[in-house]
């Protein structure tokens, strides 16, 4: 009797076991455990095999999985609405010019393989995106090898990826691997946010946050207004004895009210409906809190699920007298992508941009806009 079955799954393991059976007897058995980590990717396959009683391990070292060949699009969720919205808007060309104007030759070049991709994907219901170049399957090969078999968990409750510990399984490959790309600011940026405040806007659970420490000597204020997120987030100061992440439990927008956000891990977004539990937030403006607290901010990260522009309009105050480097996350709906640029440029501040999407296992999640006044 063959019987096939798949024991399930614990963290970051799966595994599969094939036998054949002979009057109850497992004659043949061939068992395989797969070892993969949130985020993409499998680290390590190991197969057992039972051959009448005798056991044989082997471990397959070049295993071939199109975790690392792909990028994910999705059918569903911000990335495919992203690509549909780009695949049917008809003015799409005006605004793809628009958004390129003053962009660098290599934003240019990254904006336009997102476009295509993503286009391409709606077009012909793509759920992955396997065309990449060698540069892109080397990085995720060097992801696999040096990044995933990193993250440890030594407890239920605590997690480690080189000195970093978190409460929670949440190594993203755009904080702690490519530390967001901060290093792509000029360096006369980066010194003069060496010696200010930073302000983290949808901190999460303190992630980014941790990574923003060594690229300040000042503080990082942390604004994260969920429940568990936030309590994550004190969890990982006190982990790390991050005596210089000051924890905020606001969201910031363009005024002061009360607002409704959709709870979803990472995604909970007061733009988007996810359609799960809610919660009440109190959202403030920048603007005030940093007037409230007389702080000089050098750096500004935004990702705050399609939220992006409300934040800027309750900041604008700070942003024109202060002139801080910022990166504001663009994917999360088209409206990000083409119109966060043109609004800041609207305000005649001598700031240029960058677009920067580093390699991940995505198409457009996490691709950024980098903000600086050079001087």
């Amino acid at each position: 009797m063959l019987s096939i079955s798949r024991s399930g799954s614990l963290h970051r393991e799966q595994w599969y076991k094939i036998s054949l059976d002979i009057f109850g007897r497992s004659i043949l058995a061939r068992e395989k455990i797969i070892i993969g980590y949130k985020g993409g990717g499998i680290v390590e396959v190991f197969v057992k095999y039972q051959i009448f009683g005798r056991t044989i391990y082997k471990t397959i070292q070049n295993f071939k999985d199109t975790s690392y060949t792909t990028i994910n699009i999705g059918y569903s969720g911000i990335q495919a609405q992203l690509a549909k919205d780009i695949a049917t808007d008809q003015d799409i060309n005006t605004k793809i010019l628009n958004l390129c104007k003053g962009l660098d030759e290599k934003s240019i070049e990254t904006l336009t393989t997102i476009i295509s991709r993503l286009r391409t994907a709606h077009i012909f219901h793509k759920k992955t995106w396997d065309m990449l170049t060698e540069a892109e399957y080397q990085e995720l090969n060097c992801i696999r090898m040096e990044f995933y078999p990193n993250i440890h968990q030594l407890s239920p409750t605590l997690y480690a990826y080189k000195n970093y510990f978190l409460p929670t399984d949440y190594f993203g490959i755009s904080v702690f691997w490519h530390e967001f790309s901060l290093k792509k600011f000029e360096s006369k940026t980066l010194l003069k946010i060496k010696h200010r405040n930073i302000i983290d806007a949808g901190s999460m659970v303190g992630d980014s946050a941790l990574i923003f420490q060594k690229y300040t000597d000042k503080n990082i204020y942390a604004f994260e207004p969920t429940n568990e997120n936030y309590e994550f987030l004190l969890q990982t100061i006190k982990l790390n004895n991050a005596t210089r992440i000051i924890p905020v439990k606001k969201a910031l927008g363009s005024e002061p009210s009360q607002a409704q956000i959709s709870i979803d891990g990472e995604c909970s977004s007061i733009i988007f409906n996810n359609n799960t539990a809610s919660q009440n937030v109190e959202v403030i403006t920048l603007d005030s809190f940093v007037h409230e607290h007389n702080l000089e901010v050098g750096f500004i990260k935004v990702d705050i699920e399609g939220f992006e522009q409300e934040f800027l309009k309750g900041a604008k105050q700070t942003i024109t007298e202060q002139k801080p480097a910022m990166l504001i996350s663009i994917y999360h709906q088209a409206s990000d992508f083409f119109e966060i640029k043109p609004m800041i440029e609207s305000w005649n501040l001598g700031y240029s941009f960058k677009i920067i999407k580093d390699v991940d296992h995505n198409v457009a999640s996490e691709c950024a806009l980098f903000c600086e006044v050079i001087e």
